[in-house]
């Protein structure tokens, strides 16, 4: 994060706000990384403002008021040699061992449920964690737009519409679902004003 003039450096997010030095602020651009892209991101992005990250494989030297960033790994493409079931048994392994490494977390977690196959997996996979552990019901939610249902069209890119596959993934996860509807911009932007005046 970068203050007045200054680079603070922390290990986690929540290390630099509890520290006072950064503001938790979230604006527009954080607002269309949590709700539009993800849960992707965009590569370096923080989402909190004056908050970037380091990519993966990247590191950071900050030195005479100057932030150099250099790679210290790729991924290297290699010919493919294992089977299918190999494949199959390896992806599932990688998958699930990532996953539940992030849900180790002293505050409580909730999932973002789009319908499409990472979320989905991502959402399965922690709900079985959760049911092994005996840590109760996973908390997901959408994002869907008012009307949605109404005017949605069927293409060749999105044949059915998300809410089907959220429905569908949600009681197959047994989560506890929130549908987060947006207001409009224009309504946003004036409540903001209100707010500040």
């Amino acid at each position: 994060s970068r203050g007045l003039g200054d680079v603070y450096k922390r290990q986690e997010i929540k290390a630099l706000l509890a520290s006072k030095i950064v503001k938790p602020q979230i604006d527009e651009t954080g607002l269309y990384e949590i709700f539009f892209l993800g849960p992707a991101r965009t590569p370096s992005c923080g989402v909190f403002k004056g908050i970037k990250e380091l990519k993966p494989g990247e590191s950071a030297l900050y030195k005479n008021q100057k932030l150099t960033k250099k790679s210290y790994f790729t991924i290297q493409a290699k010919e493919h040699t294992d089977s299918v079931e190999e494949t199959v048994e390896k992806t599932r392994f990688l998958l699930t061992d990532a996953i539940n490494r992030q849900l180790v977390s002293d505050m409580p977690l909730c999932f973002f449920l789009s319908g499409g196959l990472d979320s989905s997996i991502i959402v399965k996979t922690a709900s079985q964690y959760y049911k092994e552990n005996k840590l109760g019901k996973i908390n997901t939610y959408s994002v869907e737009y008012r009307d949605n249902e109404k005017y949605f069209k069927k293409s060749l890119f999105q044949p059915n519409a998300d809410f089907e596959y959220i429905s569908l993934m949600s009681r197959n996860a047994d989560s506890r679902h929130r549908e987060i509807i947006p207001v409009s911009y224009t309504h946003l932007r004036a409540h903001e004003t209100d707010q500040y005046l």
